[in-house]
């Protein structure tokens, strides 16, 4: 049996709204867009998944998208040790589900240099609210 350890617990709150102004405000195919999705999110796992719906003009879905990862990751943010925290990029990390659809948030540079440590998320949403808690553990 494999023992654990908490190292921190993030939260994040966020309204789909939020996100859904920004890209009427500025159009899907802007160049701001094109730019603020690159910063968000991961080129390998989440950018071509947006670029997709993007392609398809689904505003809805590339609000969802977005504001997924953004309180994913803002939620992971808050789990991290000052010194991570610096380092910290966006764009480096990466929210998918599994092949149960469950989520899973990850880096894979981040998990070479602390192959011990895990983070568990869950989402959940209500109306234009989205919430995510991660849970930052180590094996001991």
């Amino acid at each position: 049996m494999t023992n654990h350890i908490i190292l921190g617990i993030g939260t994040d709150l966020i309204r789909l709204s939020r996100f859904t102004k920004i890209i009427q405000k500025n159009g899907l195919s802007s160049n701001y867009i094109s730019k603020f999705s690159k910063r968000i999110l991961n080129e390998k796992f989440e950018l071509i998944k947006f670029d997709n719906f993007k392609q398809k003009n689904d505003i809805n879905m590339c609000s969802k998208i977005l504001t997924s990862s953004w309180s994913s990751k803002e939620a992971l943010f808050k789990t991290l040790d000052l010194k991570d925290q610096k380092l910290f990029n966006f764009n480096q990390w990466y929210k998918i589900n599994d092949i149960n659809g469950k989520p899973i948030i990850n880096n894979l540079d981040y998990i070479q240099s602390y192959p011990n440590e895990q983070f568990l998320l869950t989402l959940s949403d209500d109306g234009d609210y989205l919430t995510s808690i991660v849970l930052r553990i180590k094996k001991v």
